[in-house]
């Protein structure tokens, strides 16, 4: 049985404020969970996926993934959605 459990954390110091940025991934049984927290002046974000066989694998075997976590983190979230209308 195979058990993993990583946490990383970031912290920068910006003038509007602190980010913090927790990247975890954890793999229990063979079933694993990545997910990110951003907190920004306060406030709370937070964002978790599954994880894909390939990406167990790659766990298992120690090897390298820089693009494991591009899914979840949120980009540019004050820009202004269109809408159909009517």
């Amino acid at each position: 049985m195979f058990s993993y459990n990583s946490v990383q954390e970031h912290t920068v110091l910006t003038p509007q404020g602190e980010v913090t940025k927790i990247k975890r991934v954890i793999v229990n049984k063979g079933k694993g969970v990545k997910e990110v927290i951003t907190r920004t002046n306060g406030k709370m974000a937070k964002n978790k996926k599954a994880l894909t066989k390939k990406e167990i694998k790659n766990i298992k075997e120690h090897t390298f993934m820089p693009s494991l976590f591009t899914s979840l983190l949120r980009t540019n979230q004050n820009s202004r959605k269109t809408r159909k209308r009517r």
